[in-house]
């Protein structure tokens, strides 16, 4: 069994599940791409964030933005684009990098 990461409830879903069957929080161990979807870290007006994990040799540690698919239409796909665009030109040691763009 795979639990989902809902903070508030975590439901059982079948070992092979990406998403709960029961709310749209991704599966603890899910594949999602390449990653491996270790932790929920928050959520916010677009959506959920994940921490995952890259598979070897790199192995590193990074955060995954889900778009809920309510938000997921042409003028929030722009914002989102932009803002990743404005995140891409901070080299802040406290900022993230957007590695992966994928619609």
């Amino acid at each position: 069994m795979a639990r989902c990461l809902n903070p508030r409830a975590g439901h059982d879903n079948p070992a092979s599940a990406t998403c709960c069957s029961r709310c749209d929080y991704l599966v603890e161990g899910a594949r999602i791409g390449i990653y491996e979807v270790v932790s929920f870290l928050g959520a916010g007006s677009y959506g959920h964030v994940y921490q995952v994990r890259e598979p070897a040799p790199l192995g590193r540690v990074l955060a995954l933005k889900v778009l809920g698919y309510e938000q997921f239409n042409a003028r929030r796909w722009a914002t989102f684009s932009t803002q990743r665009g404005a995140s891409l030109a901070c080299t802040s040691p406290t900022s993230c990098t957007s590695i992966t763009l994928v619609r």
